[in-house]
């Protein structure tokens, strides 16, 4: 089983804010880019894999937990309990940036700590 890295709040969101990560929406990682949940992935050491898939040119995949990941992250992969994947993913898909996701991030989880 491939076990990955737990990655800090401040991991993600300085990760968000860099540049380093050209961002997408629908999927975690494809040719065009990441999603928020997938700069996560990446982060934790997610080993990427080619996912054929012709509406996401270069569609990659990631095996954790005993199944294949290319559109959300298991739950218990984020790394404050306060955050809703949902919330994220709406987020990263309706266009938010990944300066304002990560905002949105440190927003939550300094309300609940």
């Amino acid at each position: 089983m491939t076990e990955l890295k737990k990655v800090t709040v401040e991991e993600w969101v300085e990760a968000l804010r860099s540049g380093k990560y050209k961002q997408s929406q629908a999927v975690l990682n494809c040719d065009a880019g990441f999603c928020c949940l997938g700069v996560l992935a990446d982060l934790a050491g997610a080993k990427w894999e080619d996912y054929q898939d012709s509406d996401y040119p270069g569609l990659k995949k990631f095996f954790v937990q005993g199944d294949y990941w290319y559109g959300s992250i298991p739950p218990e992969m984020l790394p404050n309990k306060h955050l809703s994947k949902h919330t994220l993913i709406n987020m990263n898909d309706s266009g938010e940036t990944f300066s304002e996701i990560a905002d949105c991030i440190e927003a939550q989880v300094n309300a609940n700590s």
